[in-house]
């Protein structure tokens, strides 16, 4: 169960580090405006609070099963720094039973790098991983730095006073730093048998999803990023044994005081770092 965080700590990350800002002077008007406003006028400073709900199942000679997974999480962002929580939960049934992992982290960013500390309720101690690797720095960054919206839909809906930005998943996975991330529930396909050429197909089918994005009208604020009803099915063989696997998913993350975190709200404890180290 400890290893499965490692498949969502980075999916966590990235999202939770989406909100940015623009000037109450700026009036967008096509969603590639909302991006060029985001790259000028950076608000990395709020809260965020999401869930991720999914479900892979599988029917094979007969027989039927399925996995259901939630992640609830929060997040307090500083720049690139950032503290946070998660609650993991995966139900195996008669394979396992039901599971919850919950864990705390920090994230630092050093001259050099990204470091995360985390703990969960299956650890004695906090643990330290850093990297100055792209990969890792790229977990600091906005998911809207990167994008591209040149397929999205903009809306602007005057009376509730937010502009709604609407993209197909397949568009956000191949923009900015999410292919990375999101590759990463291939380990969780591969965790259940699924093979790479049928994860990749399910991710491909996956695509047509809309992702949608809603900025405040006055201040451009991020306030919430969903994707709903994802789902999707394949008829496959492995070892000889034919299968039928589904896959549904759903997001949705908030987003709120804008300005309002600081550096040392999310600042990582002096005793996490000893007791890291």
């Amino acid at each position: 169960m400890k290893k499965r965080v490692g498949l969502f700590l980075a999916l966590v990350l990235i999202l939770s580090m989406a909100a940015t800002g623009c000037s109450k002077k700026a009036s967008p008007k096509s969603a590639a405006d909302i991006l060029k406003i985001n790259e000028d006028e950076k608000n990395n400073s709020y809260s965020m609070e999401g869930s991720v709900h999914m479900e892979m199942g599988m029917e094979a000679m007969g027989l039927t099963f399925d996995i259901p997974i939630t992640m609830d999480m929060k997040m307090d962002v500083a720049d690139k720094n950032a503290h946070g929580t998660m609650d993991l939960t995966m139900d195996m049934g008669a394979l396992g039973g039901e599971n919850t992992l919950s864990s705390e982290l920090y994230m630092e960013k050093t001259e050099n790098e990204i470091v995360v500390y985390s703990k969960t309720n299956e650890d004695s101690k906090w643990s330290k991983e850093g990297s100055d690797s792209e990969q890792m720095v790229s977990m600091g960054t906005s998911i809207l730095e990167g994008a591209n919206f040149d397929n999205a839909d903009f809306k602007h809906d005057e009376e509730a006073k937010t502009y709604i930005v609407t993209q197909k998943f397949s568009d956000l996975m191949a923009s900015g730093n999410m292919e990375d991330y999101f590759g990463t529930l291939f380990e969780t396909f591969g965790a259940m048998g699924i093979d790479e050429d049928s994860a990749k197909e399910m991710m491909d089918g996956m695509g047509n999803t809309d992702v949608v994005y809603t900025f405040d009208e006055e201040e451009c604020h991020l306030q919430s990023a969903k994707i709903e009803n994802m789902e999707y099915s394949l008829k496959t063989e492995t070892g000889g044994m034919e299968m039928t696997i589904k896959a549904t998913m759903s997001m949705d993350f908030n987003y709120s005081n804008h300005g309002q975190i600081k550096a040392e709200d999310v600042a990582v404890p002096d005793e996490v770092k000893a007791e890291a180290e």
